[in-house]
């Protein structure tokens, strides 16, 4: 195997990576088989960074997902309506996501 080529043992590889409705959810198929759907807001409000916002945001049926590009091997960057699109999802934290919601 080259460098980068690596799995880890617990998350597969996506096959395919789809917004839907509009930017309001992100589906996700890994060569393993496993295939989930989630929410814009779950995935804006899972990093780190935004932990402050959570109590502030009343209202997070608009956010949408805009943008998605990969990042390396191991993970995609989102970009949001709200303007945020520093939050890097490696696919483990997207399977932990859906596990969790």
């Amino acid at each position: 195997m080259e460098m980068g080529d690596e799995k880890t043992e617990s998350t597969d590889w996506p096959s395919e990576i789809r917004v839907n409705d509009r930017g309001r959810s992100l589906s996700i198929k890994f060569e393993g088989g496993a295939a989930f759907t989630l929410l814009a807001e779950v995935l804006r409000f899972a990093i780190p960074s935004v932990e402050p916002l959570r109590a502030e945001r009343e209202d997070m049926r608009g956010i949408a997902i805009v943008g998605v590009e990969p990042v390396g091997n191991y993970a995609v960057q989102l970009a949001f309506n709200d303007g945020h699109k520093s939050g890097i999802y490696s696919w483990e934290l997207l399977h932990d996501l859906a596990s969790s919601h």
